[in-house]
């Protein structure tokens, strides 16, 4: 009786760490990819935040025929994005806060003769009812097809005009793009508040 009970005690005790096991198995604890809290900001309520969320950017989708030596602002009317309703769809970011942006642009030349060597200037213009400047050029000597990129970050005062500007001296067109290349233009504001002025005539 002795050896049969010890044996029914021994079976059961097999079947308890078997269930015990299983149990581990199916619900292991996970010691090597602990469990990681992220703490999502609050959405600001009505009245809360009452800065303008202030990014664009548009795409030039036509080509425009260019004429040599003239200053020709640039058209882009492909909207992608303007979250704060100031991009005018055509040519011109007008920002409704003073802050510090980033402005960027990028053209794309083909000139009437692919062979002469000719200059190109790209920039970037804004005029803040005061001054009407240059704050970031591209300018290059080369012969065919080229493109020229502008990026700057620039102190705006709200209701300023900023506008891409380009230079040649050869004719031609400007494209919306050259194989990977596109012509773009977009601007977005930091986060953050500043004092002004920020530039320096």
């Amino acid at each position: 009786m002795y050896e049969k009970s010890n044996i029914e005690n021994e079976k059961g005790e097999g079947e308890n760490e078997n269930k015990s096991t299983n149990t581990n198995v199916a619900n292991p604890i996970n010691t090597f990819n602990p469990t990681i809290t992220i703490n999502i900001p609050p959405i600001p309520v009505d009245g809360e935040d009452q800065e303008v969320k202030s990014a664009f950017r548009a795409n030039k989708t036509i080509a425009e025929p260019y004429t040599a030596d003239s200053f020709t602002t640039v058209t882009f009317l492909d909207e992608q994005f303007d979250l704060g309703d100031e991009y005018n769809s055509v040519t011109t970011f007008i920002p409704k806060q003073d802050g510090i942006y980033q402005i960027n642009a990028g053209v794309v030349f083909f000139p009437t003769d692919q062979n002469i060597p000719h200059r190109i200037q790209l920039s970037l213009v804004v005029n803040d009812g005061i001054n009407n400047r240059a704050v970031a050029v591209d300018a290059k000597t080369i012969s065919g097809t080229s493109s020229a990129t502008v990026s700057t970050i620039y102190g705006l005062t709200a209701g300023s005009l900023v506008t891409v500007v380009f230079f040649a001296t050869t004719s031609g067109l400007l494209s919306s793009f050259s194989g990977t290349i596109t012509a773009y233009f977009d601007a977005a504001r930091f986060p953050f508040t500043v004092s002004f002025p920020l530039t320096v005539s």
